[in-house]
């Protein structure tokens, strides 16, 4: 197995005109991304990614769950506590179908960059998780309910015995 190379360098661009992500995609794929979630006036989810170029006010619209569109995972009843994604599909032309917008249906974004040698699509927002539990406050990881530091250290050594060692691991006393 080989060594992990490391972040990518930072001498890497993007395609012209193409978003900065775009520098570390392959020639085609697919990936998710997570874009932040605003909400709107109107009560739904405006998207946004900048290292990806997703832009999408009304991303979650606000419906009431009986007029949600069955395929739509993300309103905007349930979009709290969750991680919201989004795939980004990308290549060539001719590499990926473009997408054909469907009444009443959850809209996908698409667009070209690199003088249109790239085409991307953006579909619509999914439940990708929940969200992590928020970090305990500052005052429980600032005072901690164990002694620290020397305390630590003697109530800790105070507590352990260590036996006698006649041999070190080996096939005899000398190795």
């Amino acid at each position: 197995m080989r060594a992990d190379p490391g972040p990518t360098t930072a001498t890497t661009k993007p395609p012209p005109g193409c978003p900065p992500g775009f520098a570390y995609l392959g020639p085609s794929g697919a990936t998710s991304i997570y874009p932040t979630f605003t909400r709107n006036a109107s009560g739904g989810y405006d998207g946004y990614d900048g290292e990806f170029g997703y832009d999408s006010p009304n991303a979650v619209p606000n419906q009431p769950p009986g007029l949600q569109p069955a395929m739509f995972s993300v309103t905007s009843q349930n979009i709290a506590g969750h991680i919201i994604g989004v795939t980004l599909t990308y290549g060539a032309p001719g590499a990926i179908t473009p997408t054909v917008s469907v009444p009443g249906a959850p809209h996908w974004i698409d667009g070209s960059c690199d003088a249109g040698a790239i085409v991307y699509s953006f579909s619509p927002p999914f439940i990708a998780g929940d969200q992590p539990p928020a970090s305990p406050p500052a005052t429980v990881v600032d005072t901690p309910s164990f002694p620290v530091g020397a305390a630590l250290t003697a109530d800790v050594l105070g507590r352990w015995r260590i036996g006698t060692v006649a041999t070190l691991p080996g096939p005899d006393a000398t190795t």
